[in-house]
């Protein structure tokens, strides 16, 4: 359901555009649901589909219930490109905790999409990815978390509005949040991540945050004026951005 703001947004239609959900879980099969039938659509006048997706703890829910969707026969990924936010630097893609890796494991190996149709930015060229993605008219949907620091794929604090695809380095937060999951210590510094002007360019995002540690940083993305201080706070001047939280991460909006 909508919530009420404390702070309000820079504009209303920000207001109407946020649904809060009782889990994680519940909000997932929403979106689950809203990407399969925006999928059939596409299917239906002969058009592929072109979904960017996140990694991470965030979006796990969200790709179990796209892969049950699949197992009762209600989606069919065919006719669907996939185009990943980001990739940690000089990491193979055989590596377990490679984004590669990571989706496989999460979605792609239980679906029956070609992975010669999953597409991932690359450290050799990474404007390349802005361009291929531009040459087909841009993503039809993208699924994002945020960062506690406030960063949308890996576009840390001080990447502009229009900042392309790129090689960055990690932002020390970042590290120290995402560490977990290098349990050796050998955590990558630097990732090739998808540009705000990109990301900005698709028809519609939906962001997802679950938590209580991701409530300051939701409410002041929301509430704040757009700046590269805090670039999911760029998020609100785009016309279709949807966020999807559960109690937990809306705590500090009403």
């Amino acid at each position: 359901m909508p919530v009420e703001m404390i702070s309000e947004p820079a504009n209303a239609t920000l207001r109407k555009n946020i649904h809060v959900s009782d889990s994680a879980a519940k909000a997932a099969v929403a979106i689950a649901r809203k990407i399969s039938n925006a999928i059939k659509q596409h299917q239906l006048i002969g058009k592929t589909f072109r979904l960017g997706l996140a990694t991470g703890a965030t979006p796990v829910p969200l790709y179990k219930e796209l892969i049950k969707l699949y197992q009762q026969g209600d989606v069919n990924f065919k006719n669907v490109h996939t185009y990943n936010l980001d990739e940690y630097d000089e990491i193979s893609f055989d590596n377990p905790n490679s984004y590669h890796g990571f989706m496989r494991e999460n979605l792609f190996d239980h679906i029956n999409i070609p992975l010669e149709q999953t597409h991932f930015p690359s450290g050799d060229d990474p404007a390349a990815y802005d361009r291929e993605i531009a040459s087909v008219g841009g993503l039809d949907l993208l699924i994002l978390g945020i960062g506690s620091n406030g960063h949308i794929a890996f576009n840390e604090p001080g990447s502009e509005k229009d900042s392309p695809s790129r090689l960055i380095e990690l932002d020390a937060s970042t590290i120290a949040d995402n560490k977990q999951y290098f349990p050796d210590g050998d955590m990558p510094t630097r990732a090739i991540t998808m540009g705000l002007k990109t990301i900005l360019d698709t028809k519609t995002l939906v962001l997802m945050a679950w938590g209580d540690s991701k409530a300051s940083i939701i409410a002041e993305s929301l509430s704040c004026t757009p700046s590269a201080d805090l670039p999911a706070s760029f998020l609100q001047d785009h016309p279709n951005t949807l966020y999807f939280l559960d109690h937990g991460s809306a705590s500090k909006l009403s």
